[in-house]
């Protein structure tokens, strides 16, 4: 069952054009034309949306050191829904009605209506293993939230504010702290720390070790 204080909207809306939903220097998330969108309340208040549609995700989740470059970048295609939570409703204005054409076209490729897709998603999304941290901030939250179904049936997760950002998927994870110049990146390979220049990379093979790199050092 959908948390109490959490529900969707009444009107089923569409993008008008191609419309970017997130961008900054690390990435770019763009959903097509036509993709559907429904808004998710909490109190009856905007808290987010839920879209239906094809978008496009890209992440530079590289680190660089004294070693060069670790890591690999995120390219996805998204084509099932996901969740948007963002307080301030900045994308309203480029959202137009649906009509039955749009939603049968959905049906048709998911075998399934797009409230009854986004009612699920949204339901798992509240009430999975981390609920009760997601119920406590997520309407405190001042940036934006994407959560992406992966092939395991879980949550890819992008938190946003500005140019930090935390990216949480199956295989990895990435930490960035924008400005301040830090990084930190936990994938299958290992576990890279870099701040102005300065790393600790500790990998995974079959022989671990650490590297610890410090600027103006070729070898470290």
């Amino acid at each position: 069952m959908m948390y109490s204080r959490h529900k969707l909207g009444k009107e089923i809306m569409k993008t008008a054009d191609e419309m970017t939903l997130w961008e900054s220097e690390k990435g770019l998330l763009k959903v097509d034309k036509n993709a559907l969108a429904v808004q998710i309340l909490k109190d009856e208040e905007h808290l987010g949306y839920v879209f239906g549609g094809k978008s496009k995700f890209t992440l530079d989740t590289i680190v660089e050191t004294e070693k060069g470059a670790i890591g690999k970048p995120v390219e996805k295609e998204v084509s099932q829904s996901f969740v948007m939570i963002a307080r301030k409703d900045e994308v309203r204005d480029s959202l137009v009605h649906a009509d039955d054409k749009d939603l049968a076209a959905f049906e048709d490729e998911h075998e399934k209506t797009f409230l009854t897709d986004a009612e699920d998603l949204l339901n798992r999304f509240l009430n999975g293993p981390s609920r009760r941290n997601r119920h406590s901030n997520i309407g405190s939250y001042r940036g934006v939230i994407f959560a992406f179904q992966n092939e395991k049936h879980e949550f890819d997760i992008l938190i946003a504010k500005g140019s930090k950002l935390v990216y949480k998927a199956a295989e990895r994870v990435f930490i960035s702290n924008g400005g301040r110049g830090r990084e930190i990146l936990k994938s299958e390979d290992g576990v890279v720390i870099s701040q102005f220049g300065n790393s600790i990379v500790v990998m995974n093979n079959s022989h671990p070790h650490v590297d610890i790199c410090r600027q103006g050092i070729s070898q470290c």
